[in-house]
């Protein structure tokens, strides 16, 4: 008979929490696919260095929807068959396939909401210099990101392989069950905290800078370089609107979980990880709203993907976006 663990009742294993993890991580990936698409599919959109990194941002919670869909089937399917608390290897629980998402994209998710906060910082302070930039900007800061994810995966993967291979870890494998290292999984959880709240904190620099730019776009002459003033503008108030509702659900639920209460001892109740963990993923849908709400172009381009048409320079300009004769 095989071993199993002592504890056999797990919050996020309640059949309201498979459920909830099985909807969310379908609307998550179905939502940020849809930005996805119409950002590879519209080339005005391509041409956009903005829109190239927003694009990766989407991609990275494409994958974390899909981690929590395939781990609430998945999980369902281990505890209907009896087989849940089974204890197996890390090595095996390395390689559950909700695991190899989240050990991807969690990380990659996070540092995602900083690099987009750096990207603003950069186009509101140095805005001549990001103008020069064009798409191949967006494609080399995220590849560069993607490296760098990649060696964590090849870390994690390193140390797993390399450790003792006993039945310790449950089959329902949390993301922890599956790395033979503590400090890699505490790692983990403090960039989840750590990087969004960056993200968040550089945005009140760039709100400080932004105030600037409002005003200082009277004094431009150049059309050219007015339009693109304004659409920095535009997509930068739309990005801290996405940061206020970051810092909502993300980043205030997670700071009390994994710094008051251990800390301070805050008031904490069993589903209480169940909750936050509910309110973090809640961030990407309503970053996808506000991308939608506010920008028309974005629009246009969802509208014209549906019926197969590229958008056009008249589309483009009524936007008040960047003209089609500007570089991105």
């Amino acid at each position: 008979m095989a071993n199993t663990t002592s504890v056999q009742w797990v919050p996020d294993l309640e059949p309201v929490a498979l459920v909830v993890n099985v909807t969310q991580g379908f609307v998550m990936a179905v939502m940020n696919a849809a930005i996805v698409a119409v950002i590879l599919f519209q080339g005005m959109l391509r041409q956009q260095k903005e829109y190239i990194i927003m694009g990766g941002l989407a991609f990275t919670e494409v994958m974390v929807g899909l981690g929590l869909f395939v781990s609430g089937i998945m999980r369902s399917i281990l505890l209907y068959n009896g087989t849940a608390f089974v204890l197996i290897t890390k090595w095996q629980c390395f390689w559950a396939p909700w695991n190899i998402i989240f050990n991807w994209a969690t990380p990659f998710a996070s540092y995602m909401l900083l690099l987009v906060s750096i990207d603003r910082l950069y186009a509101v302070y140095s805005p001549l210099s990001y103008f020069m930039r064009t798409a191949s900007y967006g494609w080399k800061m995220f590849s560069v990101l993607t490296v760098f994810i990649a060696a964590h995966m090849l870390l994690a993967g390193t140390i797993t392989y390399f450790s003792q291979r006993v039945p310790v870890s449950p089959s329902y494998c949390f993301t922890a069950h599956g790395v033979d290292a503590n400090w890699y999984n505490d790692y983990i959880q403090i960039i989840r905290l750590v990087a969004p709240l960056l993200s968040v904190v550089l945005y009140f620099f760039i709100a400080r800078r932004i105030r600037q730019h409002i005003t200082g776009v009277r004094g431009v002459t150049e059309a050219n370089t007015a339009k693109k003033m304004l659409n920095l503008r535009q997509f930068t108030v739309t990005l801290g609107i996405s940061s206020i509702f970051t810092a909502v659900v993300h980043v205030l639920p997670l700071t009390y979980t994994t710094f008051l209460v251990p800390v301070f001892g805050a008031p904490t109740f069993t589903t209480l990880s169940h909750i936050v963990k509910t309110s973090t993923n809640m961030n990407p849908v309503f970053n996808i709203i506000v991308l939608i709400v506010r920008q028309r172009e974005l629009r246009s381009g969802f509208r014209l993907m549906w019926k197969g048409k590229q958008m056009q320079p008249t589309v483009w300009t009524r936007s008040a976006t960047v003209p089609t004769t500007a570089k991105h």
